[in-house]
């Protein structure tokens, strides 16, 4: 079946909801219903412990180490795939700098377990390799909320 744009936005709300449900700082669902704006997460040692701490993508240091713009890896993304973007995490790995993207396909069939999943702390999300281009991927990840934000565990 094919969905709207306006479908997926409202299966983001929902997934937003819940992440917030489960810790996620509420001004993400917040800000993502109001406007549009989609924040993502980057891991910080807050007191020897890792903490998700919030960022929007479309803030000015939003950028790779490599300078890319984080709006233009989203929305290069979005355009290829036909999805919708609601939040991400950002880590560095030893393969390189990691932008995942968690996101709303255009195949509604998929949407009621991927929710199921992000209760259990699991998403399919795009992994874009901002360091390797072609290391890019998707696939499940694995996360936890700490401190507001999100945390890639595995």
């Amino acid at each position: 079946m094919s969905v709207t744009r306006q479908q997926q936005l409202e299966e983001a709300v929902a997934r937003l909801e819940i992440l917030t449900n489960m810790g996620l700082h509420p001004d993400v669902l917040d800000q993502f219903r109001e406007s549009g704006r989609v924040f993502y997460s980057d891991r910080n040692p807050m007191f020897g412990v890792p903490i998700g701490v919030l960022f929007w993508v479309d803030n000015d240091t939003a950028t790779s180490d490599a300078g890319a713009p984080f709006t233009e890896v989203i929305a290069a993304f979005e355009e290829r795939f036909n999805a919708v973007v609601y939040h991400a995490t950002h880590e560095r790995f030893t393969f390189g700098e990691v932008l995942d993207l968690y996101y709303v396909s255009e195949y509604d069939e998929e949407w009621p377990r991927d929710r199921a999943d992000l209760a259990a702390g699991h998403a399919f999300v795009y992994a874009a390799n901002l360091t390797d281009e072609l290391m890019s991927d998707l696939g499940t990840i694995a996360f936890r909320i700490a401190g507001g934000g999100l945390l890639r565990t595995a």
